[in-house]
């Protein structure tokens, strides 16, 4: 799942150089919590020193100003044709790699493989390494398998810069007050604490395998990993998309709250899985019940739905993120993503490729 953060505020101009030291709380309808971390918001240059007041356990400490919110315009054309630009581009990329081993792989078949005669290798005394049990364990993973750690592993590689450059960090999320379109990508690769990281990638390792040999995907890497990428972009958007219409909602405004998590991409997965496997059973985390994948999934996204239109008091989902990586995945499954979109491109790398041979 996304989580969402309310931002301390500060005073905040769209013209104003970039500094990086307002706070984050867990918000709830009920009151603001104590501050711990930093969020990332343009404002005005200010001293650093000047806003690291810490509490008796050493903890920055703030305090939610009275004075009435800065107005701040946020864009959201520029984002959407950057959004769309980047899910082309990455499907595009995709495709080209594809053609391409495609391309390599046929000229290998026609190649004579003459026998290789040779010593034979000699047998390493004592047990292998680490780096060695490693190499052979990636060796052995299927394509699926490969991009599923992957992701795991980019996620939390990001996960421990929270730690040793948080600063860093911080510039990876999603705060539509800012204006700045690569957190539209990166945001999805960060999470705001182990558990969210833990959910995100244990969905991640349940779901994707299925998907990725299902019939929209028949194994492919390349493909399975553009679509997951794709729809991160895009859902990150759609949840950016929202401010334009709950700006008067809440006590701090949709703007100032930043967002981040793998769980729009982990719902195109999810969407193409129930479309893919409608009667698989589905449950709820740490819930002994289980229901069909079509009759589970609609009830989920009727759920962000409401989300959407009115909020909930008691969770702080980026319900717009989850909702709009859903209708991806399974509109992407309806109309067959793989023959209107994928093997056309790939097609059409290949004709070029070759044509420039």
């Amino acid at each position: 799942m996304s989580h969402r953060y309310r931002c301390s505020r500060r005073p905040v101009t769209p013209n104003t150089q970039h500094h990086f030291a307002t706070s984050i709380s867990m918000y709830t309808r009920d009151r603001l919590q104590s501050v711990r971390n930093f969020c990332v918001a343009p404002a005005t240059p200010c001293s650093v020193s000047a806003l690291n007041q810490y509490d008796a356990d050493g903890q920055p400490e703030y305090e939610l100003p009275n004075e009435p919110w800065p107005k701040v315009r946020v864009r959201y054309l520029r984002p959407a044709i950057w959004s769309l630009a980047v899910a082309a581009g990455i499907f595009s990329g995709s495709a080209y790699y594809e053609a391409r081993k495609e391309i390599e792989q046929a000229k290998k078949s026609n190649w004579f493989q003459a026998p290789q005669w040779g010593m034979p290798s000699q047998s390493r005394a004592g047990p292998p390494g680490a780096s060695e049990l490693a190499t052979q364990w990636w060796k052995e993973l299927n394509p699926i398998s490969k991009v599923t750690w992957s992701i795991i592993g980019a996620n939390s590689a990001v996960h421990l810069t929270s730690f040793l450059v948080p600063r860093y960090w911080d510039l990876l999320w999603h705060l539509p007050a800012r204006n700045v379109n690569y957190t539209n990508f990166t945001s999805m690769f960060v999470h705001s604490g182990p558990m969210h990281l833990a959910v995100n990638m244990w969905a991640t390792y349940n779901f994707m395998l299925p998907v990725g040999y299902s019939r929209l995907f028949e194994g492919n890497a390349p493909h399975v990993g553009a679509f997951f990428l794709a729809t991160g972009v895009l859902s990150g958007y759609a949840q950016h998309l929202t401010t334009l219409f709950t700006k008067n909602r809440r006590i701090i405004p949709e703007i100032f709250i930043r967002g981040g998590g793998a769980s729009g991409a982990l719902f195109g997965i999810l969407g193409a899985f129930c479309m893919e496997y409608p009667t698989a059973q589905l449950g709820i985390l740490f819930l002994p019940v289980h229901f069909e994948a079509q009759y589970f999934f609609p009830a989920v996204m009727m759920f962000d739905l409401i989300g959407v239109i009115r909020g909930y008091s008691f969770v702080n989902f980026g319900h717009a993120a989850h909702l709009s990586g859903a209708l991806i995945g399974v509109g992407y499954s309806y109309f067959n993503g793989k023959d209107n979109l994928w093997k056309p491109m790939v097609r059409f790398w290949k004709r070029r490729l070759q044509n420039a041979q």
